[in-house]
């Protein structure tokens, strides 16, 4: 049986977002992009917003650039840059056409900057950071010729040199989502045309090579993943997306932990001693969700 947490409400975000990119530095949460509702159809979010737990609520961010408009965006940060990386889809021409830049937050001046090199064209392609690298990886390709499919695409993005490289494939082409834990990258379930899956992977980066390490107790998408070791946490997944999911990677255990919150597609970050879960949707999608939570790490670690 599932164990239950208490869930403590935070301050609401600026307007109800899902499907953005989520990033902190340890001190404050960056939510990036992402997708609202405008009447009864889908828009893109062109705001970067920012929550210090330590200093009171959600604000926007001021940058002396002004941040792309783009959904399905995925971020991480770069510590030994200060940087924010971000995918992510928009519809701009600046020059050469490029539809899917790789976007720069320099949080040293508040600069904006994107690369039109991008080379992995990718709505829901996930990012992550290892030793001064973001590693892009899955998601949907598009070619030029207006063509998509579900990729397994590797790529890492040196911010100091500029360059790109392409790396071990994942074992199939799916969007999932994935957080690092020491030198090894996991990442759970996903989807892709047909299917929704269960597997865990594990990319190992000194190696260059993925491995299967286990499966979750049932398919998952559109979740959000939060990592403090030795625990990896699935935030919301479960058949009413109403559970927090933890993994441990020494032994491959699951624990699950019951909520109220059905959210599909939230951000979630780890700062301090709290498990934050903010945004998404609510009611089967209809709604997008200003709503944030916090779950002790107290509570989320106790050992079985």
């Amino acid at each position: 049986m599932p164990s239950s947490v208490k869930i403590l409400k935070g301050p609401t975000m600026p307007t109800g977002i899902f499907e953005m990119g989520y990033a902190t530095d340890g001190k404050i949460i960056f939510s990036i992009g992402g997708t609202t509702f405008l009447g009864r159809g889908r828009q893109p979010v062109g705001e970067v917003y920012l929550f210090s737990p330590f200093a009171g609520g959600w604000e926007k961010a001021h940058f002396n650039d002004k941040p792309l408009v783009k959904g399905h965006t995925n971020s991480v940060y770069l510590p030994d840059f200060n940087i924010i990386v971000s995918t992510g889809f928009t519809d701009i021409q600046k020059g050469d056409f490029y539809t899917f830049p790789l976007e720069i937050l320099d949080l040293r001046d508040y600069h904006v900057d994107y690369l039109r090199s991008n080379p992995h064209w990718a709505q829901g392609s996930q990012i992550v950071h290892w030793n001064s690298k973001a590693y892009v990886f899955g998601g949907i390709a598009f070619e030029e010729d207006g063509s998509t499919h579900f990729s397994n695409r590797m790529l890492s993005y040196n911010p100091a040199s500029g360059e790109w490289e392409d790396l071990a494939p994942m074992p199939s082409t799916r969007v999932t989502y994935g957080a690092v834990v020491g030198n090894s990258l996991y990442t759970f379930g996903g989807f892709d045309n047909e299917h929704t899956y269960a597997d865990i992977w594990r990319y190992d980066f000194e190696g260059d090579f993925w491995e299967t390490v286990g499966y979750l107790p049932y398919a998952a998408s559109h979740f959000s993943v939060a990592a403090k070791y030795p625990y990896i946490f699935l935030s919301n997944v479960g058949q009413e997306n109403n559970i927090i999911g933890r993994i441990d990677i020494r032994d491959g255990t699951f624990k699950e932990f019951e909520t109220w919150m059905t959210i599909v597609s939230p951000g979630s970050a780890i700062i301090g001693d709290y498990l934050y879960i903010f945004g998404g949707t609510w009611d089967d999608g209809r709604t997008a969700s200003n709503k944030t939570f916090k779950i002790s790490l107290t509570e989320l670690m106790v050992p079985e």
